[in-house]
């Protein structure tokens, strides 16, 4: 019995420092400044934009300046996954908000699409790759 107990609370630990880890070593590959080509419904843009982790969590990050707003969003980082969390915030004198923002990171390369509204109107559809610098 005491063998079996100990070979359990063995397993789990190895189970969650694997995946500490390989969070960990995902994180460290995404981390970085990226050179950003974006395509909106109304506009084309050319920016850069950083990636980093936060004292949120292991799977949390921020995103430096995503839409080329000039402001750091935050995000949840799962595998090569990244669910961007709804955010409002001021851009000059105009309230943005980012919403349905999701990316993926694929070697040095980071996709994402998202949908923006400034002072409540309509909302506009971007999408971009970015890749690493």
């Amino acid at each position: 019995m005491e063998k079996t107990t100990l070979l359990v609370l063995l397993l789990s630990s190895c189970i969650l420092v694997f995946t500490n880890c390989r969070k960990d070593s995902i994180l460290e590959q995404i981390e970085g400044s990226y050179n950003v080509d974006e395509e909106c419904a109304s506009a084309v843009f050319d920016y850069t934009l950083s990636i980093t982790s936060t004292s949120g969590g292991a799977d949390r990050i921020l995103i430096a300046n995503y839409g080329d707003f000039g402001v750091a969003i935050s995000g949840t980082l799962t595998d090569r996954f990244i669910e961007i969390d709804d955010q409002t915030f001021t851009f000059g004198n105009q309230q943005v908000r980012i919403f349905n923002a999701l990316g993926e990171v694929d070697g040095n390369v980071f996709t994402s699409n998202y949908a923006y509204s400034i002072d409540g109107g309509a909302p506009e559809l971007c999408t971009f790759t970015a890749t690493k610098i």
